[in-house]
């Protein structure tokens, strides 16, 4: 722009013009010119803010402005970062703000962040990521709100030798800070643990959710201090590696989700103990035991009986050191509810478990899988996965929701992404604890249909006579066209019924209407392969009387082959677009 298109010029040279100045001592002059551009830097930034009142993002309700910084938080934790100096002599440390510099931007979003204290509250704060002195600026912000607390040295940039003298950790696990907390969660090594135990206030009346984990086992787990013994007011517990007092005011009718974890073989609780514990928690919906398995007392005849909580809606046991394993199938089979529960069972996989002449049965466990409990339940959905099986019922009576059981046996480390033909003997069984004519939905992951077609246990599914889903997951070829070719050729042949030598052959699932085919996401080549196998599925079935009504492709990807066209021709296809 010219200069005479600026309209503010000749106003800023008559204020500074020097004969404003005059008839005033000279010794003044710079202090008055001083207060003439103060006055003007000012007007300046009410014009910037005023300017940045009318950009989009300034436009929006102060409502959606908090709800987007509220997503920036996900994505923008704060991060404290070690970086060597330029010699590698030495270390220094950087705080980064992340989502906490929104109030910086501008006026506007800095009274629309402080105005909204739960955009303060609602994040878990990684208490080592957090510099010192952003705590009492938080905690006031938050206006006694409860906050969320994170500590776990082992994911942090710090040294864990000196984390209990980090100004971070201090500032963070003081008693005043630690009384907001509504969520906390504490873990690393048992001497940290302990210390922020032990520092907690002796009221923390807005404590609802507690996680507690002490990093490596311990033989025995060690106790928590006192401080934890008395927060009856936790309703969501989670202790891995350490343990408090079963007797102890913090198992309290007013829990509703428990988890006890633990990677070593130590001291049990008994069967009487462990029923006192659950009778002591009759609001409890949801119990995760992880190695804990109690055991019998010398001379103990209370029995291997355990009644569960009346609300208990999801239950989950897991079993996976070896030693524990007898002991935990008895723990399992002993289960009792009076009423709708899901049953999670895992146990580690052990040989004697597949001998012919084992001690070790898994009869009794598989008697949970049924629907006994549940007046008119029976199980209509099976779900077949490399190392376990579920059994739902989908629609339980004067119930709201599905119900799942399900039994895996795994490796001891890590989990196996091929189907055993031994375990599959074991889980197969499940077949004959359910009533089949119930079931109307088959679903099958990735490589369980070649174990189930080789060890010759298609048969087993032929009293599914009502099946009228049935859902695949293929993997890339050449492994994912051998198991659909399995599952077309096992679909269209004749068995004979496992429940009776002189009946006659039957083709399996006469009723089947849908397949669904769950296929992975950039494998179009694949495409060609599939679709013949599946266009002589359609007109096999046909043939045979006993044809399919819909074929459905789901996939992350999008899906555009002239094969698919193909197979639309003979069949009503659903593919993803």
């Amino acid at each position: 722009m010219e200069e005479n298109q600026y309209p503010w010029l000749p106003l800023v040279r008559a204020r500074f013009s020097p004969l404003t100045l005059v008839g005033i001592d000279r010794r003044s002059h710079l202090q008055i010119l001083d207060s003439e551009y103060e006055a003007m830097r000012q007007a300046l930034l009410e014009a910037s803010r005023m300017r940045n009142q009318s950009a989009g993002p300034c436009r929006l309700p102060p409502e959606l402005l908090t709800q987007i910084f509220a997503e920036a938080q996900s994505g923008w934790e704060p991060r404290r970062k070690t970086f060597e100096t330029g010699s590698g002599d030495d270390e220094y440390e950087v705080f980064y703000s992340g989502w906490m510099v929104i109030p910086h931007v501008c006026s506007l979003w800095r009274q629309v962040a402080l105005n909204d204290p739960m955009l303060w509250s609602r994040p878990e704060y990684d208490v080592l990521d957090i510099h010192p002195g952003y705590v009492p600026i938080i905690v006031s912000r938050c206006r006694g709100n409860p906050m969320r607390l994170f500590l776990n040295p082992e994911v942090a940039e710090i040294d864990e030798d000196a984390v209990k003298d980090d100004a971070s950790y201090l500032a963070w696990t003081s008693s005043c800070v630690l009384s907001q907390a509504c969520d906390l969660t504490v873990a690393g090594a048992q001497d940290v643990v302990e210390e922020v135990i032990g520092n907690l206030p002796e009221t923390m009346p807005h404590l609802r959710q507690l996680y507690v984990e002490i990093s490596g086992p311990r033989e025995p787990n060690p106790v928590l201090p006192q401080r934890a013994w008395g927060l009856a007011g936790v309703t969501k517990l989670e202790l891995g590696n350490c343990s408090l007092p079963w007797d102890a005011p913090i198992y309290s009718s007013s829990m509703t989700s428990l988890t006890l974890f633990s990677y070593s073989e130590g001291p049990r609780h008994s069967y009487k103990d462990t029923q006192l514990l659950l009778s002591r928690l009759p609001a409890l919906k949801e119990l995760n035991f992880d190695n804990i398995v109690p055991s019998h007392d010398p001379g103990d005849d209370y029995g291997s009986t355990i009644m569960l909580p009346p609300l208990l809606r999801e239950l989950s046991i897991d079993v996976t050191l070896p030693d524990l394993l007898v002991d935990g199938l008895d723990f399992m089979a002993g289960l009792r509810t009076s009423s709708p529960c899901s049953f999670y069972f895992t146990i580690v996989e052990n040989r004697d478990l597949f001998a012919d002449d084992s001690p070790i049965s898994l009869d009794g466990v598989l008697r949970q899988l049924g629907f006994s409990e549940i007046p008119h339940a029976t199980a209509q959905k099976l779900v077949f996965n490399p190392e376990s099986i579920e059994v739902t019922c989908l629609n339980p009576p004067s119930l709201g929701h599905a119900i799942t059981k399900s039994l895996c046996i795994t490796r001891r480390f890590g989990v196996s992404l091929t189907a055993r033909p031994h375990i599959w003997y074991q889980l197969i069984k499940v077949l004959d604890r359910t009533n089949m004519r119930d079931v109307k939905e088959l679903t099958f992951s990735r490589n369980v249909i070649d174990t189930l077609a080789s060890g010759d246990m298609w048969k087993r599914l032929l009293l599914a006579v009502n099946v009228d889903r049935i859902d695949v997951a293929v993997g890339p070829s050449p492994a994912g066209s051998v198991d659909l070719g399995i599952l077309c050729g096992s679909l269209c042949y004749a068995y004979s019924s496992p429940s009776a030598t002189s009946s006659p052959s039957r083709y399996p699932f006469p009723r089947l209407m849908l397949l669904a085919l769950h296929v992975p996401k950039d494998h179009l080549n694949d495409a060609f392969h599939w679709a013949n196998a599946l266009i002589d599925l359609v007109n096999t079935r046909a043939a045979l009387g006993v044809p399919l009504d819909e074929i459905v492709i789901t996939s992350d990807s999008s899906w555009e082959s002239t094969e698919w066209d193909r197979l639309g021709t003979v069949i009503k296809l659903v593919i993803p677009k």
